[in-house]
């Protein structure tokens, strides 16, 4: 009984160890990934000295370079390397007139807004949803949002996100 209460004690200290362990070799990792240039949001997890490294990243190359990193933290026996290559996004002929075209309301809604006499109103346009903020009085309130409206045939919706003072 003496020996099988020995044995259970001496197993639970080595487990317990190993976990220490690990979590060293878990936050030694994570060290060092962080000073790779741009670092990447990966998942480090050990396990009796093997890391897994688990995420996303924008080219084989840059897999490997985070994975040969964890391969030099002491005590780290192997890796795991599960991270995954982030597909490109294509940038569609469509993408780029939505752009110009939210670029060039936005400049139409500017210089509406500065032609009825009204600053400090910031001016945000994505997909022809113009979005207003700042202070204003309640009349440059309403100037505001009707010279957004009447800027361009572009203008989806107009967002008022603006403040009374």
């Amino acid at each position: 009984m003496r020996t099988l209460l020995t044995v259970l004690v001496l197993a639970t200290l080595g487990l317990t160890a190993c976990n220490r362990t690990d979590d060293r070799i878990t936050d030694g990792v994570k060290s060092r990934l962080a000073r790779e240039p741009d670092p990447e949001i990966v998942e480090v997890t050990t396990r009796d000295g093997i890391v897994t490294l688990n995420g996303f990243v924008d080219s084989p190359q840059e897999g490997d370079r985070l994975e040969a990193a964890a391969r030099e933290i002491r005590g780290v026996m192997a890796v795991n390397n599960r991270l995954e290559i982030r597909k490109p996004v294509a940038t569609t002929a469509a993408d780029l007139d939505r752009s110009k075209r939210d670029r060039e309301v936005r400049a139409a809604v500017q210089e509406r807004i500065a032609g009825v006499g009204l600053s400090g109103v910031e001016v945000e346009v994505r997909d022809g949803v113009v979005t207003l903020r700042g202070e204003v009085t309640v009349g440059d309130r309403a100037a505001a949002v009707r010279a957004a409206t009447e800027a361009s045939a572009n203008v989806v919706r107009v967002d008022d996100k603006l403040v009374v003072r």
